[in-house]
């Protein structure tokens, strides 16, 4: 989820130009974050529910594919360790 306000903030996020999420992606296009995909099952509402701001949605919302198998096998070994 996404705040409004941090209270600790790292860095100026003049470079970030992508941001990945368990939801979706956001791209910053004119110093704004947005959302440009989702993930399989998630809508646009519900990553807006989760964003402490009017996020923008792209007209042309793509989808992110499913992770295979061997992608998901690998997430998960780096858990165990």
């Amino acid at each position: 989820m996404f705040v409004e306000r941090c209270d600790f903030i790292t860095s100026t996020g003049e470079r970030v130009r992508t941001v990945i999420t368990d939801l979706g992606i956001l791209r910053k296009i004119d110093h704004e974050l947005v959302l440009r995909a989702v993930h399989p099952g998630v809508t646009p509402d519900l990553v807006r529910r989760q964003t402490g701001w009017s996020l923008e949605v792209a007209a042309a919302l793509e989808t992110t594919p499913q992770p295979s198998g061997e992608e998901l096998s690998s997430l998960r070994s780096l858990t165990e360790a």
